[in-house]
């Protein structure tokens, strides 16, 4: 009796947490700020996500480029969150690579369109994407990741939806997975 009541507590316990979990991050995903628009300097952001990611892509053992068209000098939108936007997609990217019995690769590159928009391209040679899991990257809480609560792609897109931007992903080509954010 006794051994079936702890077990039971601790059933009641593991369920709680989970719903707290989800919770949690069904706040973080409905409580994003409104973007702050600022102006700020592509070739000096991409020197802070440079000296940011270095030592951490060295460390890992993959090979990391980061780069930007020389025309390109200017971005409004609100930082911090295209921080979020830019860090959650270079870390799925490290998730994604470390997967490689081989070479490891991530590369960022900058650049302007043709309609005075900037689009950061995010690619990485890890495992291609399954054309049924690209169909739900981007729903709240879909998940490939044992750990992953599944968030972090939708809360990129809504970033980039606020700054009436977008974010798409290709995977395939030429085995490589490139995350597009436009804005």
């Amino acid at each position: 009796m006794l051994k079936t009541t702890v077990s039971s507590i601790d059933v009641i316990r593991e369920q709680s947490n989970g719903l707290l979990n989800f919770m949690s991050n069904y706040r973080k995903l409905s409580r994003l700020p409104k973007p702050e628009i600022n102006a700020f300097e592509v070739g000096e952001w991409m020197e802070q996500l440079r000296i940011v990611y270095s030592a951490k892509m060295q460390e890992l053992g993959i090979d990391f480029e980061i780069g930007a068209e020389k025309e390109t000098g200017r971005v409004e939108a609100d930082k911090a969150l295209i921080n979020q936007v830019v860090i959650n997609l270079v870390n799925n990217a490290v998730d994604a690579v470390t997967e490689n019995k081989g070479d490891k690769m991530i590369r960022m590159y900058i650049s302007s369109t043709r309609l005075n928009r900037i689009r950061i391209i995010i690619s990485n040679n890890g495992p291609v994407i399954p054309a049924e899991v690209l169909d739900k990257i981007f729903v709240p809480f879909f998940t490939t990741k044992k750990e992953g609560s599944g968030i972090g792609l939708s809360i990129s897109q809504e970033i980039m939806k606020m700054h009436k931007g977008s974010l798409m992903v290709l995977s395939g080509p030429e085995n490589l997975t490139s995350f597009i954010a436009e804005l």
